[in-house]
């Protein structure tokens, strides 16, 4: 809704891409530190939230929060992935990871 105008209509469409982008937000940051496989879950919720506000589509917060959260994610899971390499647990956190997954059900 315009500030000027209070009678001006709201942005008409879905808020799909708004919670998309909050989700894989939310998503990025809970796993940053798990596995650094998820930095794509980051650039989905910064590309989601991106297009969402670019069309002017309502959730226009969501998706603010969403490319915040995003950013902040990727950031982390890059310093968390830069820290294994240094350190040289790489390796070691993606066979822990694997074996867990593999052993799940046994």
């Amino acid at each position: 809704m315009d500030e000027y105008n209070p009678y001006s209509p709201e942005p008409q469409g879905s808020k799909a891409l708004s919670i998309v982008s909050l989700c894989l937000g939310i998503a990025t940051i809970v796993l940053c530190c798990c596995n650094p496989c998820n930095i794509p879950l980051g650039i989905g919720a910064i590309i989601t939230g991106i297009i969402a506000k670019k069309k002017n589509l309502p959730g226009g917060g969501m998706a603010l929060a969403g490319i915040i959260c995003g950013s902040i994610g990727v950031a982390l899971a890059i310093i968390v992935l830069i820290y294994n390499l240094a350190t040289g647990n790489l390796q070691k956190s993606f066979e822990e990871g694997f074996n867990a997954g593999y052993n799940f059900g046994n």
